[in-house]
């Protein structure tokens, strides 16, 4: 699919009704689960309050994000056309590019992850530097063998290679942005998976995962 310009994405961003959210955190999984998704809570990484655009009243662990299904001319539910496909060998033109050379998503994850990133800029003012989003097969073979595991996932088991995980560059554990990202990033659906977080058994404050089945 094509790229998702920046005009697109400030004419869209911030629609959609909002209302009541439902976060729960498994952490004996390391999974996200949001539930009952609607309205959202920006909250700032410099002075941890609720931004602009809360629901009054809301708590900071009820936040959520509902929106429309389609940014630009990505559609949110064209994710069910990586069916089928193995890990790492997704052809491009059935997931989403981002705005970014060379970055694509699935679909869903993609909505999601521009969203966040509109945020990210209007916090910030400028858009996620990326290192690394869909991984094809091959990079990962590449990657493991330069790097080994668990620094690069054995090739086929990466989410990477299924378009729903990304690499934010410049990103450290307890940093300005790194807090920002941790604390909104429930709201579009995108967490830190238990084992790549600060005290977790491969540490990597750059990489974020998309959760299948939220609602964006």
């Amino acid at each position: 699919m094509p790229g998702i310009g920046r005009g697109w994405r400030r004419r869209l961003r911030r629609r959609g009704d909002r209302g009541e959210a439902r976060t729960e955190y498994a952490a004996s999984a390391g999974m996200l689960t949001l539930s009952g998704i609607a309205g959202t809570v920006l909250i700032s990484a410099t002075t941890g309050m609720a931004g602009p655009g809360a629901a009054e009243g809301a708590a900071v662990e009820q936040a959520g994000y509902s929106g429309p299904q389609q940014y630009g001319e990505c559609d949110a539910t064209g994710a069910d056309r990586t069916a089928g496909y193995e890990n790492g060998r997704i052809p491009t033109d059935v997931l989403c590019g981002l705005d970014r050379p060379g970055m694509y998503l699935r679909a869903d994850a993609a909505v999601a992850f521009l969203r966040m990133d509109d945020a990210f800029e209007a916090e910030f003012g400028h858009p996620m530097p990326l290192n690394a989003a869909y991984r094809d097969y091959a990079k990962q073979v590449e990657l493991h063998s330069r790097l080994g595991y668990p620094a690069a996932a054995r090739p086929g088991t990466s989410n990477h290679g299924l378009g729903i995980a990304v690499d934010i560059d410049g990103m450290h554990f307890g940093g300005e942005r790194y807090n920002w990202v941790n604390a909104n990033s429930a709201n579009y659906g995108w967490f830190q998976p238990e084992q790549m977080r600060e005290g977790g058994s491969n540490e990597e404050p750059w990489h974020w995962e998309y959760q299948s089945g939220v609602s964006v």
